[in-house]
């Protein structure tokens, strides 16, 4: 659902609307009659089992980011794995927490999850970004675009946080209302610069799958290359999907939805490498250095 001019606003800043101000939980007291108060109760609850789900996706990822950041501290991959999981059970507390109590408010809910979505994105970017500075032999230059790319994301809080307006309904329980710009613009960030790295894992298959043949999968799925380029696809029809007015005011959740995707994705990737990464001591005899410039490089920076 997208916002238009004549929501009111507090102190020249804020976009509010009174049912955000009250929690979920006063709200469902509040409905008038009996099928509202119906239709209210099966909106929520089941927003809030979709909260639990949630909070199980991101414990687990959150459990296992911290065991990757034990062995690995100085990770920056292994950090966004966790800030971006840790976000994520954030959410699902607070969310669970307006819907039990009255100490947590719609608006709340809609700024939390505003907020874990912009670390999520820009804790994503980070890691292909590192991929693809890899692949590219640290190319200055992309690692300059890379960062031009990413640093866009914040001014999203900024429009979620103060030009969207976040209240409850009956059918569709806690909802944010995003300006009419806002879709466009997050999507052309999404797909432009997860199409410049699509680009350029595209072009590492193609130079494995011409050295190596059908085995450059195994290579490819062992060192985390093919679950990046999930990430990828994940991102470019998030952005996709955002943009179709079909899904009405839920095509919200599209943002949710490739939150704990890429979230499973990242850990899972970022587990792999380390199970595959070699003693510390050197080469192995099964663990032999590999003679493609561009694969030699990609296991040292993730």
């Amino acid at each position: 659902m997208l916002k238009n001019d004549t929501w009111p606003k507090v102190a020249g800043l804020i976009t509010v609307h009174p049912l955000g101000e009250i929690s979920p939980l006063d709200f469902m007291a509040s409905t008038k009659t009996m099928k509202d108060a119906r239709m209210a109760l099966r909106s929520n609850f089941t927003q809030g089992a979709m909260n639990v789900i949630l909070i199980c996706i991101f414990l687990r990822n959150t459990y296992c980011a911290l065991k990757m950041l034990y062995y690995r501290p100085r990770g920056i991959a292994n950090w966004c794995c966790f800030l971006q999981a840790a976000a994520g059970v954030a959410l699902g507390y607070v969310s669970l927490s307006a819907l039990l109590t009255s100490f947590s408010t719609c608006r709340h809910i809609g700024w939390v999850a505003a907020f874990g979505l912009v670390v999520s994105s820009i804790c994503v970017n980070i890691c292909l970004l590192i991929k693809a500075y890899a692949v590219q032999r640290r190319s200055k230059l992309l690692l300059l675009l890379g960062i031009l790319l990413i640093m866009p994301n914040g001014v999203t809080i900024w429009v979620a946080w103060f030009e969207s307006p976040v209240f409850n309904t009956i059918d569709h329980a806690c909802i944010m209302i995003f300006p009419e710009f806002y879709p466009i613009f997050k999507a052309s960030l999404d797909i432009f610069i997860n199409v410049l790295f699509s680009t350029i894992f595209l072009r590492v298959v193609i130079g494995q799958y011409r050295t190596f043949g059908s085995q450059c999968w195994k290579r490819l799925s062992s060192d985390g290359m093919l679950y990046l380029m999930i990430v990828c696809l994940s991102n470019l029809l998030t952005g996709i999907f955002t943009t179709i007015t079909l899904l009405g005011p839920m095509r919200e959740m599209v943002f949710i939805v490739d939150w704990v995707v890429t979230s499973c994705l990242l850990v899972y990737q970022h587990q792999q490498l380390q199970a595959n990464r070699a003693p510390r001591g050197g080469f192995t005899a099964k663990t032999k250095p590999v003679s493609m410039p561009h694969y030699s490089k990609m296991r040292s920076v993730a």
